[in-house]
Parts: structure tokens; sequence; C-alpha cells
């Protein structure tokens, strides 16, 4: 039998055990969302207002549009705390980061979106003209092997 009483800890107190029957991440019907994609989704929500407080270019339709479906396409693949930031060329920025490693996702005021990936010292840097493509293996990737 598997001893799991010091296992989950953060998971309890997070109320990830207490999930309704029905949950499933991106299912349509449900309405729980899990405690730190809500606050991405909550970040999101203030982008328009953080660039006014920083004197920054209004963050466009489209940056907000990519990044809020990055975020929920994000979350789904690889569940773990996304910040979410207004730049100040009307982007909006999200990043996750572990030690020395990070990965920044610029969803640009144009609709375009700017990957810049830091692993192990080395740095990656991809451009989409849409968010058609992602999100990318190697996005996905990158975020798992953040520590």
């Amino acid at each position: 039998m598997f001893d799991n009483s010091g296992v989950g800890l953060a998971a309890r107190e997070q109320g990830y055990f207490d999930l309704p029957k029905s949950f499933a991440v991106g299912h349509p019907k449900s309405t729980y969302r899990p405690p730190l994609l809500e606050a991405a989704m909550r970040s999101l929500q203030c982008v328009r207002a953080e660039a006014r407080d920083n004197q920054y270019e209004e963050p466009s339709e489209a940056a907000i549009s990519n990044a809020k479906q990055l975020v929920s396409d994000l979350f789904a693949r690889v569940p773990r705390q996304y910040e979410v930031y207004a730049g100040p060329g009307g982007d909006v920025a999200i990043e996750t980061e572990g030690n020395k490693d990070s990965v920044l996702v610029v969803c640009e005021h144009s609709g375009s979106v700017l990957v810049m990936i830091y692993l192990s010292g080395a740095h990656t840097d991809m451009k989409y003209a849409s968010i058609e493509k992602l999100p990318a293996e190697d996005l996905i990737s990158a975020v798992q092997a953040i520590a």
C-alpha cells in the first residue's frame, strides 16, 4: 500500500483534492479553474490598467486574446505558475521561471508572438506571425524542463 500522507500537501492546500466530480481541464462545462490558472487570468484582466499605470501603450485586443488562449493552453499541458503582465509596447507578457531557467512569451500588439527560452545558459528566440501553431512542442518542452 502506498503511503501518500506527506505527498501532495501543496496540492491539498491549493484545493486540488476538492475538485468537482465532473472537473476536467478544458472541459467546456467546467466552471472550476485551479488557483494558479485563476491567478494568471486575473492578472490578464488587469493588463490594460497596468499599462496605463506604467504609462505604456495599452495592449491590443489581439495581444490580450492571444495571451488568454496561450495561458489556457500552456496550463492544460503544463500546470504551473504563469506570471502575466503588460509590456511597454502594448504587448502582454507571459513568463514562467525556475532556478536559473525561464520562458518568456510576448504576445505583441500586432498579434504576432515572440517566444524567448533561457535553459541551462542557452538562449533561443522564436517568432510566430500568429497564434495558430502555438503552443509549439519546443515551447512545451522548455516549460516542462524548468525546475
